[in-house]
């Protein structure tokens, strides 16, 4: 994915990205425009790639059929892999 990373911090327990300043947004080039909008596109693409993999695994109708159908998805990420 294309995402530039941000610092992480974890002040409720949780792991989060830090968050981002007023200036660092106000102030920041038209480039990043881009590269925002670039990642938040992959993400958007990502959450919903993630839904429909989620979907289909859950129509599992026993613990065979969730295997064979983990073993559709990690070949079918092997082909985009490389």
């Amino acid at each position: 994915m294309m995402g530039r990373s941000r610092p992480m911090y974890e002040g409720d327990g949780y792991i989060h990205a830090a968050p981002r300043s007023a200036e660092s947004v106000v102030a920041a080039p038209a480039g990043s425009l881009l590269g925002r909008f670039a990642d938040w596109f992959f993400n958007r693409i990502s959450a919903d790639r993630s839904r429909e993999v989620e979907s289909y695994l859950a129509r599992a109708m026993n613990e065979r059929d969730l295997s064979q159908r983990l073993h559709r998805i990690e070949g079918a990420s092997a082909l985009f892999a490389a």
